[in-house]
Parts: structure tokens; sequence; C-alpha cells
């Protein structure tokens, strides 16, 4: 289907791009009127589409991605909590036992 010169669905290269284009709602009126000047009942198939595309892949790829995500996330904070508990125990280790200063000075290195 050609409209102003320009190619949509010549090849299955374009066709795939312009239909992920599409999935977006990017392109919405631009990909379907060349086709529903030829055919009203054109419109079915892309109504049904989009609302494939945008209310099914589109919500099941952001529910992968958001589950990666909390994993991610979940070994994040792990591994924060155990950095934060050594640090707390080597604190409390250094004050529970303070490190011995020696206080003694050798006087007879200073006698003339």
């Amino acid at each position: 289907i050609k409209i102003d010169g320009g190619a949509y669905f010549d090849t299955i290269d374009e066709s795939l791009w312009n239909f992920l284009v599409l999935a977006t709602t990017a392109n919405n009126p631009d990909v379907m009127i060349p086709a529903y000047k030829i055919n009203r009942f054109y419109f079915i198939f892309f109504i049904a589409f989009i609302w494939l595309g945008t209310y099914g892949l589109m919500n099941l790829l952001l529910a992968v991605i958001y589950n990666q995500f909390r994993a991610n996330f979940k070994v994040s904070v792990k591994d924060l909590i155990k950095r934060r508990n050594v640090a707390l125990r080597a604190a409390f280790e250094v004050l529970t036992n303070p490190p011995k200063l020696s206080r003694t000075r050798t006087i007879t290195s200073e006698l003339p």
C-alpha cells in the first residue's frame, strides 16, 4: 500500500517495522488510512492489532522488566544490609575495646 510515494507494506522488513511502530501507536492513523481507503473492513485488523499490542504484549513486556528490576533490587538491598551490619559490628568492636595507647615515655633519651 503506497501513500504519497512512500510505502508502508512493500517488503517484510518495512511491514514488521511499521507494525512495531504501530504497536506503540506512534504512527497510528498514517498506517491505517491507505488500507482503509481500499477496504473499510481493514480497520478490524488494525484495531485488533493495536489492542493486542498495546494491552497484551506491552503489558507482558512491562511485567517482565518489572520482575527483573525487583529481583535485582532485592539483591542490592540484601547487599546493603549485609555491609551495614558489618560496619556496625566493626564500630561496636572499636567502641567496646578501644585500642590501648602507650603513655610511657623514656626520659633517658631526653637527658643531656
